[in-house]
């Protein structure tokens, strides 16, 4: 009988490899799913530059663009820390924003804070 072979430790093969990498794979990917899931892990300060129903166009100060969803479980609130509705929000305001980003980029809020009134 030959031993040569016997001691030796087994190679995996592809299909156990293929799965150890796929686990592997969704397993960080679960973390990060659970990363984007946490309330508010996304926040921006900048000047509202366009706005339409249930979205804004928001320019920070190094001139990136952010698109904001809110609806009406957006809590608003205005500079002098009162409770804000969406007709506060205007074109020209600094606001301060914090919701968690999409995929897709854009910003779904769940907090808006009027920072200064239009200039």
């Amino acid at each position: 009988m030959d031993t040569r072979n016997q001691n030796r430790p087994k190679k995996p093969t592809l299909p156990l490899l293929a799965g150890a990498l796929a686990a592997g794979l969704i397993l960080i990917h679960g973390g990060a799913v659970q990363g984007i899931c946490q309330e508010s892990n996304f926040t921006l300060e900048g000047k509202i530059t366009e706005k339409s129903a249930g979205k804004l166009t928001v320019s920070t100060t190094d001139n990136i663009i952010f698109h904001v969803r809110y609806d009406d479980k957006t809590e608003i609130k205005r500079a002098d820390a009162s409770a804000g509705t969406a007709g506060d929000l205007k074109v020209g305001q600094t606001v301060g924003v914090a919701g968690e980003l999409t995929e897709s980029g854009e910003i779904v809020a769940k907090k808006i804070e009027i920072k200064a009134k239009q200039s």
